[in-house]
């Protein structure tokens, strides 16, 4: 498709310049997203039992006990969002097991897709300036059968975000997150892993205006692979500043530049190594990035972005693109 406008990047892994289907990976990057994915029917049918099944749950004591004082007053400082969406397609004769959307495992060959999504986030202080901490959990899972068998997808994680306002221009904000993600795929063995993962990001902003703000940011990650996979293991160590200028008559510029330092036991050529380190390379990696944005006249704007990394080992990949829009 149009340069950056799809989903999967291309790695030619073996070198031979040949697109096979193993070398495609969801883009790290936006702007090297140069490939969409799609499916094509086959005349093969299957005969299949499909529900689905759609909930959402939304908690917020604060809009009739904001005012009160006591126990009410400390619960009013907490809220829910929860919702979870499941569309299911099995072969199962058994009549229960064949309409209970909840049996979600990606293991079962009776299940032939599946699409599942359960996220419960649980705030304090949600709306304080001041302080605030969110509790967030998801689970998604994911399964596909074509005609080289089954492919499934399964992404589970724990997360726990804080900000506190430090002085009246200086927020830090610090996020903990744990889980893991595991790929399955008949024909593509070479995509079979079960990582697990653990991220402690911190973010440092100052912002004394509306039109200007800058961050100084910090994280550590650490991924393991299941030994049975293969057991290959990665960290890494970020640190990264960000500027943002904007003027609402004018336009707006922003800028963000990051140091990755990346080590990596494994295979460093292949579909694996290229989810563990993102897109990067083990070693020293740079990252940055600059975005303009400006206002010609009161129906015109023009969008200009560049996009820069560095890695040890590898040339240095430049990408920019310009965009005119025209408001009627």
């Amino acid at each position: 498709v149009q340069p950056g406008q799809g989903t999967y990047v291309w790695n030619d892994y073996n070198g031979d310049d040949v697109k096979d289907l193993s070398e495609f990976e969801v883009a790290q990057f936006a702007y090297e997203a140069n490939y969409i994915r799609t499916f094509i029917p086959s005349s093969d049918y299957q005969r299949t039992f499909t529900n689905a099944f759609n909930q959402t749950i939304q908690l917020d004591p604060a809009r009739s006990w904001s005012g009160s004082e006591g126990l009410k007053k400390l619960v009013s400082r907490f809220a829910l969002n929860s919702s979870i969406r499941i569309d299911r397609k099995t072969t199962h004769e058994n009549s229960i097991d064949r309409f209970n959307p909840f049996l979600l495992e990606v293991g079962d060959t009776s299940l032939l897709s599946l699409g599942s999504n359960f996220r419960s986030s649980l705030f304090f202080n949600r709306t304080n300036p001041g302080v605030g901490v969110t509790y967030t959990f998801q689970d998604s899972r994911n399964k596909v059968l074509l005609t080289n068998g089954f492919e499934s997808r399964d992404i589970s994680f724990h997360e726990i975000q804080g900000r506190v306002l430090i002085a009246s221009a200086v927020t830090f904000k610090a996020n903990f997150k744990t889980g893991r993600k595991a790929n399955s795929s008949d024909f593509l063995s070479s995509r079979n892993y079960r990582l697990a993962e653990q991220v402690l990001e911190g973010d440092l902003s100052w912002q004394p205006s509306p039109a200007f703000r800058a961050s100084f940011v910090g994280a550590l990650v650490a991924k393991s692979n299941a030994v049975e996979f293969g057991g290959e293991t990665s960290s890494s160590k970020t640190i990264g500043a960000a500027l943002k200028l904007s003027d609402i008559s004018k336009g707006s510029f922003q800028a963000e530049f990051n140091y990755v330092a990346i080590d990596y036991t494994g295979i460093g050529n292949n579909s694996l190594a290229f989810e563990m380190l993102q897109g990067l390379l083990p070693g020293n990696n740079f990252t940055w990035t600059a975005s303009a944005q400006r206002k010609v006249s009161q129906n015109l704007q023009i969008n200009v972005i560049y996009n820069g990394r560095s890695s040890e080992g590898s040339r240095v990949v430049h990408s920019g693109g310009a965009q005119v829009r025209a408001f009627f």
